[in-house]
């Protein structure tokens, strides 16, 4: 049956639906999968507004085709990025050096047993092999968009046409991290450690002495009604004997 007989609502599902099933081909980064708290993944949920501007991911449910189209044309850009073919400004390409530098320090502390030279020899033909599973799911949603209604069709390619553009200077930090989105990354870095944390006041006291020598003065409301967004609730247990809190958070 033709597509153009499918309700779009329906039509949107079963292509994202497609794409989850797809996602257990992926490499897996460090090869960890980690099973992370409910508050992780909606932390998640509000930072891939970051990478993937105008996705509404709260209201996935009701996604129509053009929100299918800005999600998939920033998803195949991204893959892209990361294979290093999309222009970048200089600014851009020192901001990605020296998160390298930092992500390659901070593995370093938490898994020392971790090998970075295997685990890059064994991550490209991964990677190549994702990338021909993923372009040939991109070339199979873009025909299956052609049967779409005209008004539907349209819809989708013109957003997807804007959504896989990436500007060279769009990814400069300045330009699209504020401080409440910093706090945020720098706690989806930290998940495990805030896990073993007693209470909000704990955390708020970690970024106020992060911020502050920057002349940012960071609110324990503010820090409080993220908790409360996120659905992160501290159980106020105590230290576990023997453990070791990092006190010193990524740069935010």
């Amino acid at each position: 049956m033709s597509n153009k007989f499918i309700g779009q609502g329906k039509w949107v599902r079963d292509i994202l639906k497609k794409l989850g099933n797809l996602q257990e081909q992926q490499p897996k980064p460090f090869d960890r999968d980690p099973e992370w708290p409910e508050w992780v993944d909606n932390l998640l949920t509000m930072l891939l507004g970051i990478s993937y501007p105008g996705s509404r991911f709260k209201n996935i449910k009701k996604w129509k085709a053009k929100d299918l189209g800005r999600f998939l044309g920033r998803h195949y850009a991204c893959e892209y990025l990361k294979l290093g073919q999309v222009p970048l400004s200089p600014q851009v390409m020192r901001e990605s050096v020296k998160s390298e530098a930092w992500a390659a320090t901070w593995l370093k502390q938490k898994h020392p047993e971790f090998d970075m030279a295997k685990f890059a020899k064994e991550y490209e033909p991964q990677s190549k092999a994702w990338k021909l599973v993923f372009t040939n799911f991109i070339k199979e949603t873009l025909a299956s968009a052609c049967e779409r209604p005209y008004r539907e069709a349209s819809a989708f390619f013109e957003a997807y046409g804007k959504g896989i553009v990436i500007k060279p200077d769009e990814l400069e930090s300045e330009r699209t991290l504020g401080v409440g989105d910093k706090i945020c990354w720098t706690m989806f870095v930290m998940w495990q450690d805030i896990e073993r944390f007693e209470s909000v006041a704990q955390l708020h006291r970690i970024f106020e002495r992060a911020l502050k020598p920057h002349g940012i003065v960071v609110k324990y409301k503010r820090i409080e009604k993220l908790c409360q967004r996120i659905k992160l609730k501290f159980k106020g247990r105590g230290r576990p004997s023997g453990s070791k809190i990092q006190t010193n958070p990524p740069s935010v």
